[in-house]
């Protein structure tokens, strides 16, 4: 073992010789006896071979006229569930029925499981009306014959619908306090015309509005990032200035209040020259005008230099008269800005 030998080769080496051969195994063979299905089979066998139990139920037990409910067909037991198929209800002049859905669960051994069936039924007219049995036929192995298993009726109160509030009246011959109708799971869409949308003239007029609407936005975006629009704008607002300090001068000129008078004078100059020099209104002081206008601004000037005495140095009220003058020269100054621009 430790020098690396195989310590059990000589007990499998049955009189030092050992042969390799191919082997078959073969389970012994177990006969069956496949029999024939007999004669006489039910319309509703579709091959379903096994023990059975079959139920039915319904989703709602009152209802109205033309709503839809769910019929519940549960198929329980051992044997071929493969085969084991059902047409549901049929149409009648009573009961309107759609197609049959299948869902099949597997129980706890191979051929052992539940099988459902499941069909949406509509009542169409009001009164008390029975759901008839469904039938569920298969061969039974143990008894060798065929068996039919059909599910109880079902009984149920269909409601007249009432078009304008939607509940069910009365039946007939129906105690009160009857169970209210189940809400309806589907709900009914009525479309006056099948013309696509884009064929009509209001989906056009629809998009053309919408279309109108982007390019106006669009033009006053652009509008509102040029320079234009800036300077139209920095005008209209230093005009508003202005009519609003006039306004200003007239009542402090009326009442004999030089302080404001000469404040809302040099306001209405200052904004006047900001539109024009584009340049803050407030940063516009005398000595602006001075470097700028020459003598041409001298009386401009003064109307600053006014306006700094009494606002800063607490001068004394000027006579009534000579407010008026410097009404006067207020106006014509302003005016002989506006023209020069």
């Amino acid at each position: 073992l430790f020098m690396g030998g195989d310590p059990f080769s000589e007990m499998l080496n049955l009189g030092g010789e050992v042969r390799q051969r191919d082997v078959t195994l073969r389970a012994q063979a177990r006969r069956l006896e496949v029999a024939d299905l007999p004669p006489g089979r039910p319309a509703t066998f579709t091959g379903a071979v096994g023990s059975f139990q079959v139920s039915a139920s319904l989703a709602a037990q009152a209802i109205r006229a033309g709503e839809p409910t769910t019929l519940t067909i549960r198929v329980k037991g051992d044997g071929s569930f493969a085969r084991l198929t059902s047409d549901g209800l049929p149409s009648s002049d009573a009961l309107k029925t759609y197609g049959v859905k299948t869902a099949f669960t597997r129980g706890t051994n191979p051929i052992a499981g539940e099988k459902v069936f499941t069909q949406t039924v509509v009542p169409t007219k009001a009164g008390d009306l029975t759901v008839p049995p469904v039938a569920v036929s298969y061969f039974d192995p143990q008894t060798r014959r065929y068996v039919t298993r059909r599910t109880m009726p079902i009984t149920i109160a269909v409601g007249q619908a009432s078009a304008d509030t939607g509940e069910a009246t009365a039946i007939p011959g129906r105690a009160a306090g009857a169970a209210p109708a189940a809400a309806s799971p589907i709900a009914d869409t009525v479309h006056a015309t099948l013309t696509p949308l884009f064929r009509t003239s209001s989906y056009w007029w629809l998009v053309g509005g919408l279309l109108g609407g982007c390019a106006l936005l669009a033009a006053w975006g652009w509008a509102r990032s040029s320079p234009a629009f800036a300077r139209a704008a920095r005008s209209a607002s230093s005009r508003r200035v202005i009519a609003a300090r006039l306004r200003e001068v007239d009542r402090a000129a009326a009442e004999g209040d030089a302080p404001a008078l000469f404040v809302a004078a040099r306001a209405a100059a200052q904004a006047r020259l900001g539109d024009t020099w584009h340049m803050p209104p407030d940063a516009i002081s005398a000595a602006d005008i001075d470097a700028r206008l020459g003598e041409k601004g001298a009386r401009l000037r003064g109307v600053f230099e006014q306006a700094d005495r009494l606002s800063y140095a607490g001068g004394t009220a000027t006579p009534g008269k000579d407010l008026d003058r410097w009404r006067g020269v207020v106006l014509a100054e302003l005016r002989t800005l506006e023209e020069a621009t």
